[in-house]
């Protein structure tokens, strides 16, 4: 169906202020069936049940309806607009960020439930 995975990213120079920032992409024919969701969601699942992390973050591109409503049905929050953060295609493009903090995302609903249901 595609892949997930995650980068280390760092903000400082701390090794305590290390986060986890996810990634995915899906075959055409697997789109809008909602497998990004649950791989996003169990990813982060993860991340959070084995790492001592207390932030994962995405970026999308603003253009990308699909992922943004992804991110969000995850539980990810918009945070902002990093202005010609990708080169991609002969020209700069802009990226959103969204972070999805320890505290927002329940660690124990069943893996596949979606978060308060």
């Amino acid at each position: 169906a595609g892949r997930v995975e995650w980068l280390e990213r760092r903000w400082g120079r701390r090794d305590t202020s290390l986060c986890w920032e996810i990634a995915i992409g899906l075959l055409p024919s697997w789109r809008g069936r909602g497998v990004g969701t649950l791989a996003q969601r169990e990813l982060v699942r993860y991340l959070f049940t084995h790492t001592r992390v207390e932030r994962v973050q995405a970026t999308t591109d603003p253009e990308n309806r699909a992922e943004i409503r992804c991110l969000e049905k995850v539980g990810f929050q918009l945070e902002g607009r990093v202005r010609r953060a990708q080169w991609r295609g002969g020209r700069w493009h802009d990226q959103l960020l969204f972070s999805l903090l320890r505290e927002e995302f329940p660690l124990h609903t069943e893996p596949g439930q979606a978060a308060g249901t």
